[in-house]
């Protein structure tokens, strides 16, 4: 692809619109027009320049996306979602340093997006246990300690509700877990309904319920400051996919200890 053909090529996000509505039936000047909201003198040179570059084709009925178009448009609205999100997930994204995250933020932009603030310091970790409160089942994983409150009220859940837990920890949670709550732990790691496994390698805190998914980021004293909630598909397609990589990566709790 030559330099303009480049240039062309990186103002897609400009003309996606046009990309979009020529997806099916092909499409006359005049009609784009219509559809996009664009005068037709825009729509000419933007049908030009995307025909140039084989991302439209003309038919005798008129312009059509091709599959080079096609697949450029699909790449340019993840682009575009993926600079929505973080914009909009910002608070997120502070608080959590992950590649993974990063690299899957856009899905998440439909997300719930609950913040702590000043006035109600704790309204992600409510949020967070109302959630755990109505599940019947709850996978989760952990790289970085919860304050004592959240990890005594979680526990406590677990252990009264009976609801099947599958835990992902790593060794540092694991023993920070031990030393501020040991009988605690040793109930839940005994309990029928709860298996966990200790993985070094866990890229945030995320949970796994039976119609959303959550990710959540502390402060440093453990208090949760931000708690994402998806019931989007593809977001938990996403972290069913990377709980399953961290739980196979793990040791069961039962062989780590020994």
């Amino acid at each position: 692809m030559n330099t303009s053909a480049l240039q062309d090529a990186l103002s897609v996000g400009n003309r996606a619109d046009i990309l979009s509505v020529c997806s099916g039936t092909p499409l006359t000047r005049s009609e784009i027009a219509d559809r996009v909201d664009r005068s037709r003198a825009t729509v000419y040179r933007a049908t030009d320049a995307l025909e140039q570059n084989e991302f439209l084709e003309q038919t005798p009925d008129g312009f059509r996306t091709t599959q080079r178009g096609a697949v450029v448009l699909e790449a340019t609205n993840r682009f575009l979602d993926s600079v929505t999100a973080i914009d909009r997930l910002e608070p997120l994204l502070m608080g959590v340093s992950s590649q993974e995250l990063a690299a899957n933020a856009h899905l998440l932009i439909d997300a719930e997006l609950v913040v702590a603030t000043e006035t109600n310091p704790y309204v992600a970790t409510d949020r967070a246990m109302d959630l755990w409160e109505t599940s019947d089942r709850i996978r989760f994983a952990i790289p970085a300690m919860g304050s004592r409150d959240s990890i005594v009220r979680g526990t406590t859940e677990i252990r009264n509700s009976g609801m099947d837990v599958e835990m992902c920890l790593t060794p540092k949670v694991l023993a920070t877990f031990r030393n501020l709550t040991p009988d605690l732990l040793d109930e839940i790691i005994v309990a029928e309904n709860v298996t966990i496994r200790v993985s070094e390698r866990i890229p945030f805190s995320f949970a796994l319920h039976e119609d959303v998914v959550t990710v959540g980021a502390n402060d440093e004293t453990g208090i949760a400051t931000v708690l994402a909630i998806s019931d989007a598909p593809e977001a938990r397609s996403w972290l069913y996919g990377l709980f399953e990589r961290c739980w196979s990566r793990g040791t069961p709790v039962e062989e780590f200890l020994e």
